[in-house]
């Protein structure tokens, strides 16, 4: 190879690292302000994680809790969640379907398969949604996309059947017991009467809702978040009680759950028990790894102003701004914070 092609070579690896990095993910809990990553690199989807590169090394985020994806290499999937935002499923399921044949990486085809999925799946195209559906568990087996099968059946009673029977055949090659579980209950379903079928009930998967945004815009029933719900109603000793359920399960998320234990103790007024939670989060778990650290020092710093200890709540807020990257939301808030303290 000539030197002129090798610099060629270099030439298009910089600067396609460049172009890839120009890319911006916003990611944290359902109904947060979320936090915004820009210049980024997605490298992979593992186990129900996306991973991607920022200036400080390698991140990681929940599926469910990416809120938005720009990818300046594929303008269309910023054109079909808009489209899923206004609930035009049809025009989105076209866009996506032609996505989903085009993209390279490994880790997008997952997500655009999955919106592919559930786009398909509320226009009304229930055997397209789960011909793709099969196409998506092959390529990730999480429990938060296991649970995004097709769950709008058709009406039809002839169109009920033939669906039933296709099924049957396909669950001949799915052996994965938590797929066949819930396809049995689709088939269940589909063999029932139109109307008198019961709701397909997903099993929790430990992660939250993606309502507000997330990876499949809208689907909140998709993966329903019970603690959030119990939260939201100031239900908090409900919300606890599950809380402390799910931390016993190692397959949970910790950063998750210690910081809505301190959401629901704080909502109790046990302030002493919440900064213990929200501190867990802190001590435990190093900046950017996990969206539960900025949460939780903001969190915290409100509880120690409960607590009379307004020095402790000034350096929480002082870390969490020093995190702030291009969230002119969270920003304000935290600057409103500190303003407050005397």
């Amino acid at each position: 190879m000539t030197l002129t092609s090798r610099l060629a070579v270099v030439a298009m690896v910089f600067f396609g690292a460049l172009a890839a990095q120009a890319d911006q993910i916003k990611v944290g809990p359902p109904g947060s302000p979320g936090i915004v990553y820009n210049n980024i690199r997605v490298t992979s989807i593992r186990e129900g994680l996306l991973y991607f590169v920022t200036a400080g090394g390698e991140q990681s985020a929940l599926v469910e809790n990416i809120q938005e994806l720009k990818i300046d290499r594929y303008p269309d999937y910023a054109k079909a969640d808009a489209l899923l935002n206004e609930k035009d499923y049809a025009g989105a399921a076209k866009v996506l379907d032609k996505l989903a044949e085009n993209v390279k990486e490994d880790w997008l085809k997952t997500l655009v398969m999955a919106k592919l999925v559930f786009a398909l799946d509320r226009s009304g195209q229930f055997s397209k949604a789960m011909i793709r559906y099969l196409q998506l568990i092959q390529l990730d087996l999480s429990d938060y996309i296991v649970n995004l099968v097709p769950q709008q059946l058709p009406q039809d009673v002839k169109q009920r059947k033939e669906a039933a029977s296709q099924l049957e055949q396909d669950m001949q090659f799915v052996a994965e017991p938590k797929v066949r579980e819930l396809l049995q209950k689709v088939l269940t379903a589909l063999k029932e009467a139109p109307g008198e079928a019961e709701p397909i009930v997903m099993p929790p998967s430990g992660g939250g809702t993606s309502g507000g945004g997330g990876l499949v815009a809208g689907s909140t029933e998709a993966s329903r978040d019970i603690v959030e719900e119990l939260l939201n109603k100031k239900e908090y000793e409900s919300a606890l009680k599950l809380i402390d359920e799910q931390i016993q399960d190692p397959r949970s998320t910790l950063s998750k759950l210690l910081y809505r234990r301190g959401l629901a103790l704080a909502g109790l007024g046990r302030n002493e028990d919440a900064a213990v939670a929200f501190m867990r989060v802190i001590v435990h778990f190093r900046p950017h790894t996990t969206s539960y650290y900025q949460l939780s020092l903001i969190e915290a710093g409100k509880v120690f102003v409960k607590l009379e200890q307004p020095d402790h709540a000034k350096a929480l807020w002082t870390e969490a701004k020093g995190m702030i990257r291009d969230d002119d939301e969270t920003a304000k808030e935290v600057d409103q914070l500190l303003s407050g303290l005397k």
